[in-house]
C-alpha cells in the first residue's frame, strides 16, 4: 500500500483493489457537448471491456439542461461497457446531492455517481486518482458566465469553430501514444 493510500478505510482500500489491472486502459478526449456519437463508435469499434476508463476532460454535456435531454445522454452513455469518467467543464451543473448524486470512490479518489448510471463517474475538484501507475490531481473548468443566458435563450453552448475529429489518446503501463 503506498503512503498515499494509508490513510483509507478497509472499505475504501477495498475499492480500490482491482482497478490497477494491466487491462485498465485509460483513454481521454474532452468537449463532447453532448454529442456522444463519436465517443459511443470508439467504444464499440476498440471493443473497450468494462475496467477501462474513458475520460471526458471537460464539457461532457450530460449535466447541461438537467432534463430528459439529459437523461437520453446518460441513458447512451450507461449503455457503454467502460467507465465514463466525466470531468466537468464550465457549461454543465456540478453534481450534487440535489441532482439525485452521492460519493463514491474510483481510483483513489472521489466521485459523485447517480445510482441509475453506476458507469458515469464525475469526480470532484481537487482529487488525486491513480491510473496506470500515474497520480493525476483533478481541477474542472470553470463557471461559465454567459450560462443562465444562453440557457435563458435557448442558445448553444458551443463555439462557431470548425470541428476536427477527435484525438484518442490511449495510456497504460504509464505510457500514452496515440
Amino acid at each position: 500500500m503506498t503512503e498515499q493510500n494509508q490513510n483509507l478505510t478497509i472499505e475504501e482500500a477495498e475499492a480500490l483493489e482491482g482497478q490497477s489491472s494491466p487491462d485498465n486502459m485509460v483513454f481521454l478526449t474532452g468537449d463532447k457537448h453532448g454529442d456522444m456519437g463519436e465517443v459511443k463508435k470508439f467504444c464499440k469499434r476498440m471493443e473497450l471491456p468494462p475496467d477501462s476508463t474513458v475520460i471526458i476532460l471537460g464539457d461532457a454535456g450530460v449535466n447541461f439542461f438537467r432534463d430528459l435531454r439529459d437523461k437520453q445522454r446518460k441513458d447512451c452513455l450507461a449503455r457503454l461497457a467502460p467507465t465514463i469518467f466525466c470531468v466537468h467543464g464550465n457549461h454543465e451543473a456540478r453534481p450534487t446531492e440535489a441532482l439525485g448524486y452521492h460519493e463514491a470512490y474510483y481510483h483513489g479518489g472521489k466521485v459523485m455517481v447517480q445510482d441509475a448510471y453506476p458507469n458515469i463517474l464525475f469526480p470532484l475538484d481537487g482529487e488525486i486518482f491513480h491510473f496506470c501507475g500515474q497520480s493525476v490531481l483533478v481541477i474542472g473548468g470553470a463557471y461559465s458566465v454567459d450560462k443562465k443566458f444562453r440557457l435563458a435563450n435557448g442558445l448553444s453552448t458551443r463555439t462557431k469553430r470548425k470541428r476536427s475529429r477527435t484525438r484518442w489518446r490511449k495510456s497504460w503501463s504509464g505510457r500514452a501514444g496515440r
